[in-house]
């Protein structure tokens, strides 16, 4: 669950205005996917993977210990429609 915080508080970060403690609260939610940001100088590139990838694995621990917990009933999620 941490993973998500951490992808919550970096979405706060880029949409709303956040005067006091934006950098102390960007560089905890990095470091919660491992990241360094001095180890970001050539580029976001593979830290952007790595948030991909650490999000999608919380995603499937969350389904999995739903799925525990609700066994084989099946969980109603909203309809999201996405248009390009």
């Amino acid at each position: 669950m941490k993973t998500l915080f951490a992808l919550n508080d970096l979405r706060q970060l880029a949409d709303h205005v956040i005067r006091t403690g934006a950098k102390e609260k960007f560089v905890r939610a990095i470091e919660a996917f491992g990241i360094d940001e001095t180890e970001m100088k050539t580029g976001w590139g593979l830290a952007l993977d790595r948030v991909y990838d650490r999000t999608a694995d919380a995603l499937t621990l969350v389904r999995h210990q739903s799925s525990r917990r609700y066994g084989s009933r099946r969980l109603e999620c909203a309809k999201v429609e996405v248009r390009l």
